[in-house]
């Protein structure tokens, strides 16, 4: 007996996934709908037609899309937990410590000025040295010549790649044009 969608979703909700799989309009798409923890997210698929692929192949997704979306739920419960600690830190808290160093001024040595003039550069200066810096770059690459290059063919002579005549048990899918 074929698998269908109704299956496939009693399958995700034996298995603990509040997933679901919809058909839409020439593709499908799986939702994950968790109601009491405020989830909502949807992933679409690239197929029209349910049986397209295998049975497992939609089950397994299924089962990794619900993965994915509790593991970022986790990751942003620990980010707000992290973000929630800083919000309580207060500074003022530690006012046991003798060491504050943060409220004493710093003595700093009186630097020469002299130097000051050689070390502006001029803008112009700047811009030579990247320009003979390209220079040089683009002279030292060793790029092939355009005629050198030549183009690989694809021989798809044999009998494997020939276009196969459409059989009895196949449909045209009036969306995509893919026999299925």
């Amino acid at each position: 007996m074929a698998k269908t969608i109704p299956d496939l979703n009693r399958a995700l909700a034996k298995a603990g996934a509040p997933v679901t799989l919809y058909r839409g309009y020439g593709y499908l798409y799986y939702v994950y709908d968790d109601v009491p923890a405020n989830v909502w997210q949807d992933r679409s698929m690239p197929l029209c037609h349910f049986k397209q692929m295998p049975f497992v192949f939609w089950l397994e997704e299924g089962l990794r899309f619900a993965a994915e979306v509790r593991a970022q739920r986790e990751a942003l419960a620990q980010r707000e937990a992290r973000f929630a600690a800083l919000m309580e830190y207060d500074p003022d808290a530690d006012e046991d410590d003798e060491d504050d160093t943060l409220g004493t001024p710093v003595a700093r040595k009186a630097k020469d000025d002299e130097d000051d003039e050689d070390d502006m550069v001029a803008p112009d200066d700047v811009e030579e040295d990247l320009a003979e810096i390209l220079k040089d770059r683009l002279a030292s690459e060793d790029l092939p010549a355009e005629e050198d290059e030549v183009p690989e063919t694809d021989d798809r002579s044999g009998t494997e790649d020939a276009l196969q005549p459409k059989r009895a048990d196949e449909t045209l899918c009036s969306s995509c044009f893919m026999l299925v």
